[in-house]
């Protein structure tokens, strides 16, 4: 491994040097921030510097999700699941097949989700199984404000609401595919497309308010309903003020796949 000045990471397989993506970071303060992405590096911030972790896997991490300091879930291509104890990271067994898994949302210790390729898959504190996927649809982002309130979406745009009972279709007005989901409440939850789109769900329907961005919106995280963010590619971090969206100046306009 190595890194530069301006914080790339590169690997040497013992042939040739190529460049590692991150793909997703989650935290639980200040100085306890995970970073996840792909040959499965995995990144510790400290509050002062980053250190490398061992994943157990080679395989790309595509999202990274915690309940807590020692209880921290990533998933990825190969359908593969690492857990972090508080101690080291490991594989655990799925219901999951061979391919890829995008996103993670939990509400405990034992009820978290995962969503991927024409999969659902939830945890219920001892094993993954898997769920029946409406309408086998590939899906790419997952979130929820309680466990009757849980949304996942995907290509096309297409996306649907979990009540604890049933998978009901929703009409999400995207133009893309929805990349990431967020919400301060059940009845305010934004979502981003590849198209740069940004939709609004109000508790009744999803709209399509402020058009669109210059390139993808990747990334979505927010601390209240008058403080959300946005990773774009290629124009850098958006935030939401609670009355318009505009960018952060000073932000990195590069490829951003996510922001926590």
């Amino acid at each position: 491994w190595a890194a530069t000045v301006d914080g790339r990471l590169f690997r040497w397989d013992g042939a040739s040097w190529a460049s590692v993506w991150l793909a997703a970071a989650w935290g639980f303060g200040p100085d306890d921030v995970w970073a996840v992405g792909a040959q499965g590096v995995v990144l510790h911030w400290d509050g002062s510097t980053w250190s490398k972790g061992c994943a157990g896997t080679g395989a790309d991490l595509a999202d990274v999700w915690g309940w807590a300091a020692d209880d921290v879930w990533a998933v990825g291509r190969d359908a593969q699941i690492v857990h972090w104890d508080g101690t080291s990271w490991s594989v655990v067994v799925s219901d999951a097949y061979g391919t890829e898994l995008y996103g993670l949302w939990g509400f405990a210790p034992d009820d978290v989700w995962a969503v991927g390729w024409y999969q659902i898959l939830h945890w219920n504190g001892t094993e993954w199984l898997a769920v029946p996927t409406p309408e086998g649809m590939p899906l790419l982002a997952v979130w929820g404000a309680a466990p009757d309130d849980l949304w996942v979406a995907g290509q096309g745009g297409r996306m649907w609401h979990w009540d604890d009972r049933t998978w009901t279709p929703v009409d999400s007005r995207a133009a893309g595919d929805i990349r990431a989901i967020w919400g301060a409440a059940s009845d305010d939850v934004w979502a981003v497309d590849s198209l740069g789109g940004f939709l609004h769900w109000d508790g009744r329907s999803w709209s399509r308010p402020f058009g669109r961005t210059q390139g993808d919106a990747l990334g979505l995280f927010g601390f209240a309903p008058d403080d959300v963010w946005a990773g774009c590619s290629f124009r850098g971090v958006m935030r939401w003020d609670g009355r318009a969206w505009s960018d952060v100046a000073g932000s990195p306009a590069e490829y951003l796949a996510a922001v926590w």
